[in-house]
């Protein structure tokens, strides 16, 4: 245990003078407000396709599941949260560029995702983020 001498004596005044205009800031602590969860939409894109026996749910139109190991199995938990999409026709698209230009827009205008954000993204700060993960050299 520390003896108390006049140095640590000092030290400890100080502090107390320093910390003393803050301490009514501890009388209304502060609270969280409960505004809501921010609606968003998230589309995923694998560039070189996917494995498609890991990748369709099982069941039907509305009551599906993703097996075990399978690539949607790790959004389980949001499931009644998804609407999965498969078999999409880049009609517009004659190439690999012109398929990436029609995922999200079909003709090459305002992208269904934009669409989307103008509509549901409008109480925050940033109404659409793109994010992009490089997975090759």
């Amino acid at each position: 245990m520390h003896q108390l001498n006049r140095r640590r004596f000092l030290g400890y005044s100080a502090a107390t003078a320093m910390a003393a205009p803050f301490i009514r800031l501890l009388e209304n602590p502060a609270h969280a407000v409960d505004v809501g969860g921010a609606q968003r939409l998230l589309i995923f894109f694998t560039p070189n396709g996917t494995i498609h026996d890991q990748w369709r749910p099982s069941g039907s139109e509305h009551s599906f599941s993703f097996g075990s190991g399978t690539v949607l199995e790790p959004l389980a938990a949001h499931k009644d949260d998804l609407l999965i999409i498969d078999g999409m026709d880049f009609a517009e698209g004659t190439n690999h560029e012109g398929g990436m230009t029609a995922m999200l827009t079909a003709n090459g205008s305002t992208s269904v995702d934009q669409i989307i954000a103008d509509h549901i993204g409008t109480s925050t700060r940033f109404s659409s983020l793109e994010l992009g993960v490089q997975t090759s050299a």
